[in-house]
């Protein structure tokens, strides 16, 4: 056998040697992925790598793999060796542009696809993603525009019309978003997607009793999906008995010293009937000249119920009592209705009679209030909140007292977590009276606003803070107003949460006794609950 035969022979069983093998990993890597043994298949998958660093689809892969696992870096880096080795593969990029997203850095992945699209403007899967990813990162305008760019191109397409629907939704624009959701519906009744999402709208907007049967027939369809799971739970939470303790210390420089501890509940015996109570007591002292306090004990029964599409109806009755002379119970009421949160503008009206127990002098007094309210918000662009309201009470000690008032406000989310805006309000007294209120003829402040909340993990935040001016008497001086809060809460589960809160002001707004004290502070220190069963 000569030499070129023998070479020949070597190279071959040389060839067998090394293709033999890899073709049975390959088959065996290949098999655990389909199989999903996740596992298995990285360990496969992993042993070609080595054996093969240019092996484009065990880098693919092993990238899908590890951002499964959450391991966004170590993936989007094997992604990246994969679209060096085939610069041309566009599967790949986009591939890669999902996981960036999947990673929350939606500015680098809308990137990635416009480099895809820049090359290939059809490519409907980068279209796609691009329509999600601009709608996960806020941008909605963008979104919707692609959205829109698909469907004129395939009229129809139940996924186009459900992006258009979540687009609509997560904007903030429920009335819209509750549409479109209903026309995929119309389409397709079984679409389980379309059934959690009109649900979630619909919850968004108060109206938990008609996202349960949607739900409800949503799981009988997908029992396992996460997506329906998860609505049921944030619905069961919603519409679960529930009770808010809470212990306020407030004070201020006219004297006042006020500690009340306060619970509240309600339970839902029907999912359009809620029936609610509240409960306090409150020790108020006087400190200033003659020392002297009172104790009061007060409650209301309220029934709430709903109907559609969202108007809310509530009718409550109680009294509050106090060891005061002449404690007899004061009866008390509150009827009020509330437009559907769907409607481009919302509002309410409220007719009450309260006692009016904030202070010693109050309490002794029997001070009662009869109002009559009305007040309304829009958000005519995103971001901007547009509100205002307007009421006529009566004070009621020995005499009669009328007071009207009204405010208007207007918000600005720049940019999560902070809100700016300005706030102005103004009321009156039609009499000076020595019944133990702040009652001037006129009081009037204009704020400058700014408000900042952040979630973190389990931690919520949030303070405000609004100097302005003001004026006290319709003769009176202007004058500086500053007041600030701030708030800290913990949520223990979905549904139940405690907190502090605090705040300071020199604000009339807060004034309860009738003196017009220049250097006037209030005080407030909170601890409060909230809990579902």
């Amino acid at each position: 056998m000569n030499r070129t035969l023998l070479a020949s022979l070597a190279a071959m069983g040389a060839l067998l040697g090394l293709t033999l093998p890899a073709r049975a990993q390959t088959t065996a890597a290949d098999s655990a992925w389909e199989r999903k043994d996740t596992d298995l298949a990285e360990r496969l998958y992993s042993q070609r790598l080595a054996a093969d660093s240019s092996d484009v689809m065990a880098l693919r892969r092993i990238a899908l793999l590890r951002a499964w696992a959450g391991r966004y870096g170590e993936s989007i880096a094997l992604y990246d060796r994969a679209v060096r080795l085939a610069p041309a593969d566009e599967a790949i990029a986009l591939e890669r542009a999902r996981v960036l997203a999947w990673s929350k850095e939606y500015a680098r992945a809308i990137a990635a696809l416009d480099e895809i699209l820049a090359r290939s403007p059809r490519n409907r899967p980068a279209l796609e993603a691009r329509a999600q990813f601009t709608s996960w990162s806020g941008r909605y305008g963008e979104s919707a525009a692609t959205y829109n760019r698909l469907l004129e191109e395939t009229p129809g397409d139940p996924e186009v019309l459900r992006g258009l629907a979540r687009v609509a939704s997560w904007r903030g624009d429920l009335a819209e978003g509750e549409r479109r959701w209903r026309k995929v519906l119309a389409a397709s009744p079984d679409d389980v997607a379309a059934l959690v999402g009109l649900a979630a709208v619909l919850r968004w907007q108060g109206r938990d009793a008609a996202a349960l049967p949607l739900l409800a027939r949503a799981e009988r369809l997908a029992p396992q999906d996460a997506d329906v799971r998860e609505q049921l739970e944030w619905l069961r939470v919603t519409m679960a008995p529930r009770t808010a303790p809470s212990v306020v210390y407030e004070s201020d420089s006219d004297g006042n010293r006020i500690v009340t501890t306060s619970i509240s509940g309600a339970w839902r015996p029907r999912p359009r009937l809620e029936l609610r109570a509240q409960g306090y007591f409150r020790d108020v002292e006087q400190t200033l000249g003659t020392p002297f306090g009172h104790q009061v004990l007060g409650g209301m029964l309220t029934a709430w119920t709903q109907w559609e599409p969202g108007w809310a109806l509530s009718a409550g009755a109680g009294a509050s009592s106090s060891d005061a002379p002449d404690g007899s119970p004061i009866p008390t009421a509150r009827v009020a209705l509330f437009t559907p949160v769907a409607y481009p503008v919302k509002g309410s009206v409220s007719v009450s009679r309260n006692a009016f127990d904030a202070t010693a002098l109050l309490v002794r007094n029997r001070v009662v209030t009869h109002e009559i309210a009305a007040s309304a918000y829009t958000s005519p662009l995103r971001g901007w909140t547009l509100s205002g309201g307007a009421s006529a009470a009566g004070y009621h000690g020995d005499e009669w007292n009328r007071q009207l008032s009204g405010n208007a406000a207007a918000t600005r989310l720049l940019r999560r977590p902070l809100t700016l805006g300005v706030a102005a309000r103004a009321f009156g007294f039609e009499k000076d009276l020595n019944e133990g209120y702040f009652d001037p003829d006129f009081y009037g402040i204009g704020e400058i606003t700014a408000s900042v909340y952040q979630e973190v993990r389990k931690w919520s935040f949030g303070t405000e803070i609004a100097p302005g001016l003001q004026q006290v008497g319709s003769t009176g001086k202007r004058t500086g107003a500053f007041r600030a809060t701030g708030r800290i809460g913990y949520t223990v589960t979905p549904g139940r949460q405690v907190g502090v809160s605090a705040g300071l002001s020199n604000s009339g707004l807060h004034q309860l006794s009738p003196a017009a004290d220049a250097d006037y502070r209030y005080r407030a220190f909170s601890i409060f609950g909230g809990w579902r069963f």
